[in-house]
């Protein structure tokens, strides 16, 4: 998914990730194509990013994104690699991409477990199909490197288009 996303990031983009930051890969890689990173995670290890031009954000992904303007990213990964289902106390993924969509103009990916919910595909598209102005223009199923069952949700706003993860791996 990092090779795709390097696809649509141009040097000086700005683009907001969810990271784990005991590995930083996804970061590293931004700045590496000349990105602007905000990466944002609950793990404390959030504060001590690999370069110091990285905007860090210890905290839940839906606080955080009630308050963003300005600055917009030209991509949003929305990194979850839980479940979808609404259940966290701490986020919504449905507000978080509801709000992501406003934020940015740029493709909003999302990446799940397939786990904890037998039909999360239907459940999914149902909960994305309630937002005005969000078109889901790609649904990509992979197995994670822990070999777990996963997927990611490419969402762009209503009209626009974007070169597609499957189209990519394909």
């Amino acid at each position: 998914i990092n090779d795709y996303l390097m696809t649509l990031v141009k040097p000086g983009d700005h683009v907001f990730t969810l990271e784990d930051p005991s590995k930083w890969r996804t970061t590293r890689r931004l700045l590496a194509q000349g990105a602007r990173v905000t990466a944002l995670s609950i793990d404390a290890g959030i504060l001590n990013p690999p370069d110091p031009s990285v905007t860090v954000v210890h905290d839940y992904t839906t606080p955080y994104l009630r308050t963003v303007s300005g600055d917009r990213p030209t991509l949003c990964w929305l990194d979850y690699c839980a479940s979808v289902r609404r259940s966290n106390s701490g986020f919504d993924w449905v507000e978080d991409l509801s709000l992501a969509l406003v934020w940015t103009d740029g493709p909003v990916v999302l990446t799940f477990s397939k786990r904890g919910v037998s039909n999360y595909m239907s459940f999914v598209l149902h909960q994305i199909d309630t937002m005005p102005n969000a078109h889901v223009a790609d649904v990509f199923e992979y197995q994670g490197e822990n070999k777990a069952a996963m997927c990611a949700f490419t969402v762009v706003r209503t009209g626009r288009t974007v070169k597609t993860l499957t189209h990519f791996a394909q």
